[in-house]
């Protein structure tokens, strides 16, 4: 019964720390049309930002913080993005 719990335990685990990952065109919080790159892991989120067909790399935010709605937080954090 214990093997069957850890069992079920790590299956659980594994599925919750699945990365999100997904590319998007959006219409950014500046009326600014573009693409919305995001990678969210268990603990860290990256959203990068373009224009539109990828013509100007907009910049990105980099959080240590695992975002459950990915798309709303990029959204969210677009006027902090660094341009590097």
């Amino acid at each position: 019964m214990k093997k069957v719990l850890f069992i079920i335990l790590v299956i659980v685990i594994l599925v919750a720390a699945k990365p999100v990952k997904f590319s998007e065109e959006v219409l950014f919080p500046d009326d600014t049309s573009g693409v919305l790159e995001a990678t969210s892991k268990a603990n860290h989120t990256t959203c990068r930002y373009f224009s539109e067909d990828y013509l100007e790399y907009l910049g990105r935010v980099d959080e240590h913080v695992g975002a459950t709605d990915v798309l709303q937080f990029c959204l969210d954090h677009y006027g902090e993005r660094i341009v590097d």
